[in-house]
């Protein structure tokens, strides 16, 4: 998280108008290891803390499903 920390510092000290931050992720990795649901699910749990104006969660194909079994999501 410490680069959302970083990029929002640069904005509100370079900016003079409202600018948009947001961030970019994959759910899920097909290869081993990588990106997990149950690691996303962290992501974007601590990312809801940093106030940002969007996430964009992005697919390889957008009919894609869990490549893993993860628990449910509490």
């Amino acid at each position: 998280m410490k680069i959302v920390d970083e990029v929002k510092q640069i904005v509100a000290a370079h900016t003079k108008e409202p600018f948009i931050v947001g961030y970019r992720f994959s759910p899920e990795e097909e290869a081993t290891p990588g990106i997990t649901m149950v690691e996303t699910f962290a992501l974007v749990d601590a990312l809801a803390d940093k106030d940002l104006d969007y996430l964009h969660i992005s697919l390889n194909d957008f009919r894609s499903v869990e490549e893993r079994m993860i628990p449910a999501h509490p």
